[in-house]
């Protein structure tokens, strides 16, 4: 004895049919795995959070996941691959005491594990103040960056910067 199927299952099969086509066929394209770095010009390099420069084109699955800052540094098309580039620290603002050109450097050299609110060579300072960090007498660089500011942590006896904070955007 043959069953017959009910009007409400063939109709819920084929709205679940035309969901999945009409999700396929909106959602962008998203590589399985690590996303393509391949590019033939800069333009084709984006910056993402937890991926870093991949072409413009694909996906950082990770980046849709948590609020990031974006990274502070500059995305070119190296032999073909997108790579991060750091530049040499060009200090723009005045800089007599060279602290500025010192937090440039250390965040270049820090880039995998700090990341600034804004290109490393574009900072100011705002004020100075006397603080301990790490057990330390320090001078505390407030920069012109953000609500509360990024600090620069400078040793007192060094003048060796010691330690950076990005402040709050």
């Amino acid at each position: 004895m043959k069953k017959k199927v009910s009007r409400k299952w063939i109709l819920f099969f084929i709205l679940v049919v035309i969901g999945i086509i009409l999700y396929l066929w909106l959602t962008p394209s998203v590589t399985i795995g690590q996303p393509s770095k391949y590019c033939e010009t800069d333009s084709d390099c984006k910056s993402t959070c937890f991926c870093g420069c991949i072409n413009k084109d694909d996906i950082c699955r990770e980046d849709y996941r948590v609020m990031c800052k974006p990274r502070a540094y500059e995305c070119r098309c190296v032999n073909n691959r997108c790579e991060e580039v750091i530049n040499e620290c060009e200090i723009k603002s005045p800089d007599p005491d060279g602290y500025l050109l010192k937090i440039c450097k250390y965040l270049q050299e820090h880039k995998d594990t700090i990341i600034p609110n804004k290109n490393p060579d574009e900072y100011s300072i705002k004020e100075f103040e006397e603080g301990e960090y790490q057990g330390k007498d320090v001078l505390v660089i407030r920069l012109d960056c953000c609500y509360m500011g990024d600090l620069a942590y400078v040793d007192k006896e060094t003048k060796e910067v010691i330690g950076f904070s990005p402040g709050d955007i």
